[in-house]
């Protein structure tokens, strides 16, 4: 694209077609591409959605604003995902900062925290969760924006993960604390802070796509997200749950029989849960995302 299809003067209406037209191909539906113009558009103007509605056809696009969208489109070119050119991703009802070296949270992660708060719905004593594998941080704020009176502790390894979770625990306000661990030394017991207390629910939303998946994924996804937090060897798939059944009798609580819940792919679920019973789950239960894939595994331990 030219720089010139961006230019000042033109209304929003025009210059949400001209991105249209300018996004990758791989933005095949012309809901998606038109999605993503309005929401370039309704960032660097700061407008709301009713806003933009009503001024789109005359509002018109300053220097400022054009010389930010050919950057935009130029990112985009370059197959940086959306998210990260705006700094945001939304996530229930928050708007969490992200950028590169941190996952952008899915709207399937939010149906896991849903999950949890509904089966977790008539506990009225407050529990301790722990997120491993906490990316953005997005699952104990939005556990923690629902349920307060509970301790939430999140872990990462990537130093440029947990910057963005503490960004974010910092502009919502949750209480949660943040950890840098890694999950295969917690699972054998090592280097387990002294500051975590016994945990009654273990959540994690660990790398589960295998590695022969990258060849129907979108370049944005495979060039711009990290890499270390989706995919798993072909050879090894399980390699992360494994660990995480190995976590559980680390830091179990006296009081109650710990449970888990994770995210997985839908070729997995039921191997998981197996693995999770042969680790010493008294109960194990695959369930469904709201397209009816099998996407979460809950296990209780003894």
């Amino acid at each position: 694209m030219s720089e010139a299809m961006i230019v000042a003067g033109m209304t929003l209406s025009e210059a949400a077609l001209a991105i249209a037209e300018a996004l990758p191909a791989y933005y095949a539906e012309a809901r998606e591409r038109r999605a993503m113009s309005e929401m370039l558009l309704q960032h660097i103007t700061q407008l709301s959605q009713t806003n933009y509605l009503l001024d789109r056809k005359v509002r018109q696009l300053s220097d400022t604003e054009a010389v930010w969208l050919r950057q935009a489109l130029e990112r985009l070119a370059h197959d940086e995902p959306i998210q990260y050119i705006l700094g945001v991703a939304p996530f229930g009802s928050f708007d969490l900062t992200v950028g590169r070296g941190v996952l952008i949270p899915r709207p399937e992660t939010a149906e896991l925290c849903e999950l949890i708060l509904t089966r977790h719905a008539a506990t009225e004593a407050p529990l301790r969760l722990l997120d491993v594998g906490c990316g953005s941080a997005c699952i104990p704020i939005y556990i923690g924006s629902h349920r307060p009176d509970w301790q939430l502790y999140a872990m990462d390894q990537s130093e440029q993960a947990l910057y963005y979770a503490a960004q974010n625990v910092r502009q919502t306000g949750v209480a949660v604390q943040l950890l840098r661990g890694d999950l295969f030394d917690w699972s054998l017991g090592k280097s387990l802070p002294a500051t975590l207390p016994p945990i009654d629910l273990l959540v994690s939303n660990p790398p589960y796509i295998p590695e022969c998946d990258k060849a129907t994924m979108r370049p944005n996804v495979l060039e711009g997200e990290p890499q270390e937090a989706l995919f798993v060897p072909d050879a090894d798939p399980l390699r992360y749950y494994r660990a995480l059944a190995a976590l559980v009798p680390q830091i179990r609580s006296p009081h109650a029989p710990p449970t888990l819940y994770c995210e997985t792919h839908h070729k997995l679920a039921h191997e998981i849960a197996t693995l999770c019973e042969r680790a010493g789950a008294i109960s194990s239960e695959v369930l469904t995302d709201l397209t009816g894939r099998e996407r979460f595994v809950q296990a209780t331990f003894q």
